[in-house]
């Protein structure tokens, strides 16, 4: 009766396990949902007279890892969805240098979901993008696919903080 016992507590730690990676329990394997942060420390956001103070221009500093079309041509923000469409909870990180104060950002890319492709203007940046076996770290992932519906329309940079140690 005991080898059977032994086995049987192994499966239940395993599903328990497999529960909290799926769950996202551990943060290295699920970023946690962006909050919206549109001021930075130091000296603030470029001109937003020129394509790096411009949120509607793939140029704007916050999109140095940004793949996909910009929320704030479709009638959101830089760090707002466009009406109708829901933010991802799960996301990818960047670091991106802010020309104004030449800090370096922790940027959290967050996919608007729930609409079909806007059209707006459409980035392609690729700076820090690692391949999809660092998910956290990717920009060809379709971010959408943890929302009831996984409709992609645009994506949002949204400021998380000042990066800090080697990794960034």
């Amino acid at each position: 009766m005991n080898a059977l016992r032994i086995p049987i507590v192994l499966v239940f730690f395993a599903v328990v396990l497999a529960f909290l990676v799926a769950s996202g329990a551990f943060p290295f394997l699920h970023a946690a949902p962006a909050k919206a942060q549109d001021t930075v420390a130091g000296n603030g956001e470029p001109d937003p007279a020129t394509p790096e103070g411009d949120p509607t221009n793939a140029d704007y500093w916050r999109y140095c890892s940004l793949d996909g079309f910009l929320a704030s041509t479709c009638g959101g923000t830089a760090s707002s969805c466009p009406p109708g469409t829901v933010m991802s909870p799960v996301t990818w990180i960047g670091t991106c240098r802010n020309p104004a104060d030449g800090v370096d950002y922790i940027v959290s890319y967050n996919d608007c979901c729930g609409k079909g492709i806007c059209g707006g203007s459409f980035v392609h940046r690729n700076e820090g993008d690692k391949p999809v076996y660092y998910p956290h770290k990717s920009n060809d992932i379709g971010w959408c696919m943890g929302n009831a519906d996984a409709g992609y329309n645009s994506t949002v940079s949204i400021v998380l903080g000042v990066a800090d140690g080697p990794d960034h």
